[in-house]
């Protein structure tokens, strides 16, 4: 009997990210568990050193429910991309591709988070800005009013957007296209 849902649409997790910077090579070192449909079911791990993911699945779920897993994703993930001697592939998005990218899409939200704290974010003109105060190791609203101040009444700092103020998700997304 599987655990898993038999519904076109399944909801894959990838959470406890531990990441070692100093250990990746020529992949990610990480560990983080993998949940499908909100139930913990595998770890999944890579050593960072440019082989494949390790994947074991957790009781009461098995390695052919990982399969089921896998298949999934090939089926049903975007494809991906690949330029190969000026000839552009499409490739499947496996569980261990989407599995490194949610690693990189935590990685960059761990940056844009400390960026927050640290200085203002904004885009402008379609690209990428930042704005920091001398002397300042952690932003405060008073920070943020006095930039706002500074910049609302000027024509070069019109139609900018704000990463320190939206909503995380938001901000995340204009950062990954830079």
């Amino acid at each position: 009997m599987s655990h898993l849902t038999r519904e076109k649409k399944m909801k894959l997790e990838l959470k406890n990210i531990k990441h070692s910077e100093f250990a990746s090579e020529e992949t990610h070192c990480y560990q983080a568990t993998l949940y499908v449909d909100g139930k913990k079911m595998a770890e999944v791990k890579n050593d960072g050193q440019g082989g494949s993911d390790y994947q074991w699945a957790f009781k009461p779920f098995t390695e052919k429910d990982l399969d089921k897993v896998r298949d999934w994703c090939i089926k049903n993930l975007p494809k991906w991309k690949f330029e190969n001697n000026g000839k552009v592939e499409m490739c499947d998005t496996d569980l261990e591709m989407w599995c490194g990218e949610e690693v990189n899409k935590f990685l960059v939200s761990k940056d844009l988070k400390r960026s927050l704290n640290k200085k203002i974010l904004y885009e402008k003109d379609k690209q990428l800005w930042e704005y920091s105060f001398k002397g300042v190791r952690k932003l405060e609203q008073k920070h943020l009013v006095a930039f706002i101040n500074n910049t609302e009444n000027h024509k070069d700092y019109q139609n900018i957007k704000i990463l320190n103020t939206m909503p995380l998700n938001k901000a995340l997304e204009i950062y990954r296209k830079h």
